[in-house]
């Protein structure tokens, strides 16, 4: 009989075995994480089921869809339903999902299937769509989670697991509540297998909530676990004298919006490594993953600190060391094999000695038409695929001996077997010849070393090492042990782990990011925790079908947390909050951050626990006119100075810190309330730098003798003043994009590609670029070959694996309907595409006594037309969007008068003129010449693409009046052309004349809106 030890999350059984044995153990077999232990044996008993009852599993993703169809069967039927009046989406399926998943739970608390779950008449409906929904799973022998669930819990409840009878203890650590699938789960193995469960409470959280043993339903016994008093301190926080002593270790930190207040936390995160302070003793741990993660790490990565977000895997030095233990992960289940993984494998430039296997090109060999493969597959038609392929015998052969070996590390169950089979596989990839000259192709090594050099001799002690490892674990006395492939894997993770940590070069050297969740266990001497606003802890549960007044109605009456109250979440959520503080060390300096302001501008609250803290520590109430005096860290830079990197209702805000920055009247106090001060910055009496009308002058006359962006150009035309106060508050940020990639790679990564396609039709089809609707096929097997040498090149920066997985999955979509288009567009033009990404250095555009306005730029495309004597005789220029452009442009063209064709177009029509002087009014060498004869046609054109797709036709806005654009563009005579139109605004400028432009769009997001006497007023 044995004990159990369960945990959160990898990172605090990690820290656990550390602190008590100051290394990794060797057999973790009895150190689960919760979910691990759960689903490893709720899989190994529907396994069984499943075999025994010939069903399959309904993956919860296929279940929505399933809904989907019964609440559309349902709503058909019965059209004057209450839910039949709802948006029917997969969005209601998903609520739709969540709910079975909650009366599931519920029946099994409650002990029946319970009239009290449907008071509210609206589910009697629900009830009739589930009930659609499970007839027909049952017609193609589908479970769902749900189903599952139950079922498993019935099997325990009868003792049909044996699994469960091998222990006697079972302990938790580190959670301050169990989520309620988890607490039924644990509440029937302590009840019909007679197990002791014993949960290790974070800190004393029955001294704080009453209703505790609601988060911890079906456990009886407690213990304490040892914590710092600095935590004891922090978690009990109304001890001023015991605050006292720590008040150097208990930072507060403010910030204007979620940007500001990461920018705020990353100075200090810079000062503690500048320090000298390792980054491994960092830690910076969110409330909210949606609002904080993304940011957080963009900034980090701009910083070029480094940090890690899986905070449970671990990455030793050498590549090849996370590539070996991957090979745990190649077949799933005994049946399934991930195509990816092996290809990871075999696509490793380390192993480069495997009979017929090139590295480098096994990724299109094993996707290409020869195998007939894809990403996950049955095991059984993956061999039979390669057993029947003929022309690349040697490959197969090598695959098929691999595959052999893996399936025979699967089904061993011993470490001595497991590392037996693992060896095997080791000696079969032939890492031993890694470092071995290879003298008949004269170089050395393989092609990953040239030299014997210091990265050289790493690898090799670093490979030795992870050899002895295997070999360790291979010969363990608990041998006869039965265990899991994947309880080797975690075994020899761990050891990899300790071997690292104890070589005095190899400590981390990364910070923590992490969620709430992930961060329980977490130790880190210099701990930040963001977003810490009233908004922290207050979670609702699902309401959409049952009200939380209902739901607190079931759980009183039934004096169980039967279902999720808004409370009892809010509570459980505090619960968590304090966990994490509980793992702080004695002489640990914690930071707390909060926002003072949301996206909007307006003033958010601080969690309240902060407002408890700050009056214990600085006897008084949370005052903004006092932060400053009682130590809270914030950015002073946030008064407007020229180029300043915050927008206007952030430097308002910053008067509460920073008011030495103006004079105000004598009258004013700063005691008064919140509403003069910002009225003050609104009206300023004095005449400064930022309301002289001559100081804008000069500042635009400056702006305009330099190079100057066209999108500068139409900020300027559409209103000078509005210009100036953009300029003088502008924000220096970055787009928050997925995966961090920068805006501007990712155009530039999809404009190239565009261009690399053509020139490979190009070369294919003897530079006939008219796509054919019956070659689309063969099209996208050039896109996705394009695609695949670019990124191979590494042209562009991208951080990490992910986020180039990413990528190219985005960009083989966008190919996909950018082909469908561009097929379109070659039946009814002639234009053959020529550059893409041109760049434009210096170009002028107006002129005006002595003043010359020069653009500079990049064209995304350029395509031309050519006349039976192969001159260039018609241009289009496409601009590519990566949002929607107003669709309004499109369903009003025609009505539109040539100021606002140029309004619309501006760029295109600047970057037209650049291209016809270039190409063809130059190249003619001649001042006498037909405009109409030498441009035959000409087109701007609008493309708009979203990541996952471009945009059909409809959003491709084209203008093809040739007649018109030659007329902007100076041409040919008219009524307005650009000359016309930049007088207007330029012409005023140069003659020292500063003049407003009122509109309903121009004024309304304008900074100085209220204060301009030309500002737009509706009638």
């Amino acid at each position: 009989m044995s004990k159990l030890i369960l945990f959160p999350n990898p990172k605090s059984r990690d820290y656990y075995l550390y602190s008590r044995y100051n290394y990794y153990s060797l057999d973790i077999t009895n150190y689960k994480t919760l979910f691990e232990f759960y689903r490893t044996t709720i899989d190994k008993f529907f396994k069984n089921f499943s075999i025994k009852n010939n069903v399959s599993r309904l993956e919860e993703s296929t279940a929505i869809i399933n809904i989907y169809e019964a609440l559309i069967e349902f709503t058909n039927k019965n059209k004057d339903s209450i839910i039949s009046k709802q948006n029917k989406n997969y969005e209601l399926a998903a609520n739709i999902y969540n709910f079975i998943e909650e009366i599931t739970f519920a029946k099994i608390i409650i002990g029946k299937d319970n009239e009290d779950l449907y008071l509210n008449n609206n589910l009697e409906d629900i009830k009739k769509i589930v009930s659609i929904y499970k007839l027909n799973n049952k017609a193609k022998n589908l479970f769902d989670d749900n189903d599952i669930f139950e079922l498993f819990i019935n099997s325990i409840n009868k003792k049909e697991i044996n699994d469960f009878k091998e222990y006697e203890k079972i302990e938790i650590y580190n959670f301050e509540s169990v989520p309620l699938r988890y607490s039924i789960f644990l509440e029937a193995i302590n009840k019909n297998y007679n197990i002791n469960i014993k949960a290790f409470m974070p800190y004393n959280i029955d001294k704080i909530f009453s209703n505790y043993k609601d988060f911890y339903q079906g456990i009886n016994n407690f213990e304490y676990s040892n914590i710092s008093d600095f935590s004891k301190t922090l978690i009990n926080k109304n001890n001023k004298e015991d605050l006292s002593k720590y008040k150097e270790q208990i930072k507060l930190i403010a910030g204007f919006g979620i940007n500001q207040e990461i920018d705020t936390v990353i100075d200090e995160v810079i000062k503690l490594k500048n320090s000298n302070i390792p980054l491994s003793d960092i830690a910076l741990i969110f409330s909210d993953t949606q609002k904080y993660r993304e940011v957080v790490a963009r900034r980090l990565k701009e910083c070029n600190i480094k940090f890690n977000q899986r905070r449970g895997n671990f990455i030793w030095r050498m590549p090849l060391i996370p590539v070996l233990t991957s090979i745990f992960f190649i077949i799933e289940r005994g049946k399934e094999i991930d195509i990816d993984a092996l290809i990871k494998l075999l696509s490793s430039p380390y192993l480069t000695n495997i009979d017929g296997i090139n590295p480098y090109n096994i990724r299109e060999l094993l996707y290409s038409k020869d195998f007939r493969i894809f990403k996950k597959m049955p095991l059984s038609d993956f061999l039979y695929n390669i057993e029947n392929n003929k022309e690349h015998k040697e490959i197969s052969n090598s695959i098929i001996k691999l595959i052999e070996l893996l399936k025979k590390l699967m089904s061993s169950d011993t470490y001595s077997k497991i590392g037996s089979a693992y060896i095997e596989i080791l000696k079969f990839l032939k890492i031993d010849l890694i470092f071995e000259e290879n003298i008949e192709e004269e170089k050395y090594y393989n092609s990953v070393y040239i030299k014997k050099d210091e990265i050289f001799y790493r690898d090799n002690d670093s490979l030795a090492s992870f050899v002895e490892i295997v070999l360790k674990l291979t010969a363990n006395d608990n041998s006869k042990n039965k265990i899991s492939p994947m309880d080797f894997h975690e075994a020899l993770n761990i050891l990899i782990k300790d071997e690292y940590l104890r070589g005095d070069n190899n400590k981390e050297i990364s910070l923590t990011i992490s969620n709430l969740y992930d961060a329980r266990g977490l130790k880190a001497k210099y701990l930040f925790i963001l977003g810490a606003n009233n908004d922290f802890i207050n979670r609702k549960p699902d309401t959409f079908f049952i009200s939380n007044k209902v739901r607190e109605s079931i759980n009183n009456k039934y004096k169980k947390y039967v279902l999720s109250s808004q409370n009892l979440l809010s509570d459980i959520s505090y619960a968590l909050f304090l966990n994490i503080i509980s793992s702080c060390y004695d002489n640990g300096i914690v930071y707390f951050s909060f926002r003072l302001k949301d996206k909007d501008g307006n003033l958010e609250i601080p969690f309240f626990y902060i407002e408890d803290l700050f009056l214990e520590l600085g006897n008084e109430d949370f005052k903004f006119d006092t932060l400053k005096e009682n130590g809270l860290i914030f950015r002073e830079n946030y008064i407007p100075k020229g180029n300043n990197i915050h927008s206007e209702k952030e430097n308002t805000i910053s008067l509460f810190f920073y008011k030495e920055n103006y004079e105000y009247p004598k009258d004013i106090s700063f005691d008064k309330n919140i509403k003069n001060i910002v009225n003050l910055v609104y009206n300023k009496n004095e005449e400064s730098v930022y309301t002289n009308p001559q100081n804008f002058i000069s500042i635009l006359k400056e702006d305009l003798s330099n190079i100057i962006s066209v999108s500068k150009i139409k900020e300027i035309m559409e209103c000078p003043i509005k210009y100036i106060y953009n300029r003088l508050f502008e924000r220096d940020s970055i787009d928050s994009l997925i995966m961090g990639i920068n805006r501007m790679d990712k155009g530039t990564i999809y404009h190239k590609i565009f261009e690399n396609f053509y020139n490979k039709i190009k070369e294919k089809f003897n530079n006939n670029c008219k796509l054919k609707e019956d070659k689309f096929n063969y099209y996208k097997n050039i896109a996705s070959e394009t695609i695949e040498e670019y990124f191979n090149k590494k042209e562009i920066r991208i951080y990490n694996e992910t986020d180039k997985e990413v990528m190219i999955e985005e960009i083989n979509n966008v190919m996909n309907s950018f082909i469908k288009y561009e097929i379109d567009l070659s039946k009814n033009r002639d234009y053959i595409p020529n550059n893409f990404e041109e760049k434009i250095n210096e170009f002028k555009v107006y002129s005006y006594n002595n003043h010359n306005i020069k653009i500079s730029g990049r064209i995304d495309r350029i395509d031309f037309s050519y006349s039976k004597d192969n001159k260039i005789n018609g241009i289009r220029i496409v601009d590519y969007k990566a949002n929607v452009y107003p669709k309004e442009l499109k369903k009003y063209l025609s009505k539109l008068t040539t100021e606002e064709i140029i309004n619309a177009y501006l760029q295109p029509i600047l970057y037209l003129k650049y291209a016809i002087d270039e190409y063809i009014i130059k190249p003619n060498k001649s001042d006498n010449f037909n405009i109409d004869e030498l441009v035959e046609k000409c087109e701007v054109v609008f493309a708009i693409y979203k990541e996952a797709d471009i945009v059909n036709k409809e959003d491709y806005i084209i203008f093809d009046n040739k007649d018109i654009l030659l007329t902007i563009c100076g041409y040919k005579d008219g009524d307005f052309n650009l000359n016309d139109y930049f007088d207007r605004i330029f012409k005023n400028i140069f003659e020292d004349k500063l003049i407003a432009v009122s509109g309903k769009e121009q004024c309304e997001n304008c900074i100085n809106y209220q204060n301009c006497e030309y500002s737009y007023k509706e009638e």
